[in-house]
């Protein structure tokens, strides 16, 4: 009875895969009550009828799903494998299409014929060739030099990925993914810096000052990420999840300590690492994941550095692209015919958001722009007057005092505009980082800011986890540590445990009412790590902060 109980429990999962184009055929496979099925995640604009023709099955008798008339994203459907065999040696590797690509010069690229392109990728009739589609490509050509890196990468990995199938819509995999270390159990590895062995010499006082200057103080505060984290583990136990948690304290910027730490306590058997790390202490981490095969995840870093050639690494922090993105997106929504500012200063500090910013404003038609350098601060107001432009960005970052300065004097000077004040957009939260920040003037300027660790006292499901993490730690959750803590948890080890191994090539869930901040990945490209796209907008209102640009609940 309760393996019955738990098939259906099996097909009452949803899994989201990030997904477009031809129906990729999976090779993963599960037996349920003796029989053996392929598993298929249902991905955008699939039909019953789309994929049973892909599988090459009639669909009335070909899935186990409860309403096939209802075929859903994210479904989990599963087909019988009997009559249904694959090909052990496909005949055609996968190639993405990029900009000013033509069916033309792909035959000549691949030295194979249009017609015989067009007979793999049947959608061709239906649909014109764009930048991103995945096509299966014939193999009786030869790949140009210039486009051809397989035999390095079969020797890196030991796989041919030009001819593996994959249910992965960007690119095929350079790398190879492990299986779970245990059927039954996920084994997860907390590092993170708790000074076990000198709490006696760490005051906890919110009053001791010299302790503060130091740097572990700070390191000490994360203990909130900890019980995040533990939060996040009793949502999971609810749910029937099993998870060994191993935590293991790193408490110095040494790699050294973290190569010990690895031999030790046997990290490399994890199924997958939380590194709440020093820099150095991070990098070292990583690569030894990476020599190990096992995913690890930044949950507070913002540097797109961490991810460069590491396909094994997570940023849970919003990537520059997807914020400005976001941000873009609610200027478009809001305004109409808007001119946008982009207040900069020309620092090291800002330049990737600088550099975004651009790229992606040239990009579009809808917004007109100017690009704004601080040093020509005594022309903004009368600049402002006279084009009536009614969306200001700041990403101003140069150092802590000069941002605190040019903060007051930016507000000052967009609060002077009676008649036509703009509203002003920050990569910074003012209210977090300036406590003597001016409300009535963040109120006039329809403030908003960019910020995926906002704990929102509106919105239920932050509220429930506020209450009872007071309730069980007898203080409230400072910053944003508690919350990722409990979000990282969650999103990995249900993902893991919904999709095992396969989880690893798009490392997504659906929506979960227990995820404070839901996230979305994706790699950059196909030698680096992935980011975090989803990011989160808050704009002023009625002297309050409340989402600007996705319903969260």
């Amino acid at each position: 009875m309760k393996k019955y109980s738990a098939f259906l429990l099996m097909l009452s999962m949803v899994v989201m895969v990030v997904a477009q184009g031809s129906i990729t055929k999976s090779k993963t496979k599960q037996k349920l009550n003796g029989k053996e099925y392929y598993v298929h995640i249902v991905e955008h604009g699939q039909t019953v009828f789309s994929v049973s023709r892909a599988y090459g099955v009639k669909y009335y008798d070909a899935f186990i799903k409860k309403d096939m008339n209802k075929l859903q994203i994210g479904d989990t459907i599963w087909i019988p494998v009997s009559g249904v065999e694959l090909p052990s040696n496909e005949s055609y590797r996968y190639v993405e299409v990029k900009q000013g690509q033509t069916l033309y010069n792909l035959s000549k690229t691949y030295k194979v014929s249009i017609d015989d392109i067009e007979k793999l990728n049947p959608e061709l009739k239906d649909s014109q060739l764009k930048v991103g589609m995945i096509l299966k490509m014939p193999m009786e050509g030869t790949e140009t030099a210039s486009n051809n890196d397989s035999s390095k990468q079969k020797a890196e990995t030991g796989k041919d990925i030009s001819t593996s199938s994959t249910s992965e819509s960007v690119t095929p995999f350079q790398f190879s993914i492990r299986d779970r270390v245990d059927k039954n159990k996920i084994h997860v590895t907390l590092m993170m810096p708790l000074f076990l062995d000198n709490m006696g010499e760490i005051s906890t006082s919110k009053f001791d000052i010299e302790q503060r200057r130091r740097r572990t103080y700070k390191s000490f505060t994360f203990i909130q990420f900890y019980e995040g984290i533990l939060m996040g583990l009793d949502y999971l136990e609810s749910q029937g999840y099993n998870v060994v948690f191993n935590v293991v304290d790193i408490p110095d910027d040494d790699p050294a300590k973290v190569t010990k730490a690895f031999e030790e306590y046997d990290i490399a058997n994890s199924d997958f690492i939380i590194a709440m790390l020093f820099q150095h202490s991070f990098e070292k981490a990583a690569a030894l994941a990476k020599e190990n095969k096992v995913f690890i995840i930044n949950p507070i870093s913002d540097r797109d550095e961490i991810l460069k050639n590491n396909p094994y690494v997570i940023k849970y922090m919003p990537s520059i692209e997807g914020s400005v993105k976001s941000v873009l997106n609610v200027v478009k929504k809001n305004f109409k015919n808007p001119h946008l500012y982009l207040i900069h200063s020309n620092s090291k500090l800002e330049k990737q958001w600088f550099d975004e910013f651009k790229k992606q404003l040239s990009e579009q038609k809808d917004i007109v722009y100017t690009l704004f350098s601080w040093s020509a601060s005594t022309r903004l107001v009368e600049m402002l007057r006279n084009d009536n432009a009614n969306v200001v960005v700041s990403i101003y970052d140069e150092a802590p005092g000069k941002n605190k300065t040019f903060s007051n004097q930016l507000l000052n000077k967009l609060f002077s505009l009676k008649k036509t004040t703009p509203t002003l957009f920050t990569n910074q939260n003012y209210i977090k980082v300036y406590n003597d920040v001016d409300y009535n003037q963040l109120q006039r300027l329809d403030y908003h800011m960019f910020n995926n660790t906002y704990l929102d006292y509106s919105n239920p499901t932050h509220k429930d986890f506020i209450d009872t993490f007071k309730e069980r730690f007898k203080t409230e959750p400072v910053g944003e540590y508690a919350l990722i803590g409990n979000d990282v948890i969650i999103h990995f080890v249900s993902g893991l445990h919904k999709r095992g191994s396969e989880f690893w090539k798009a490392p997504n869930i659906p929506l979960n009412s227990n995820i404070l901040y839901p996230m979305s990945f994706k790699r950059p490209n196909t030698n680096d790590g992935f980011e975090n796209q989803a990011a989160y907008i808050y704009k002023m209102q009625d002297y309050k902060l409340v989402p600007a640009n996705k319903k969260q609940y």
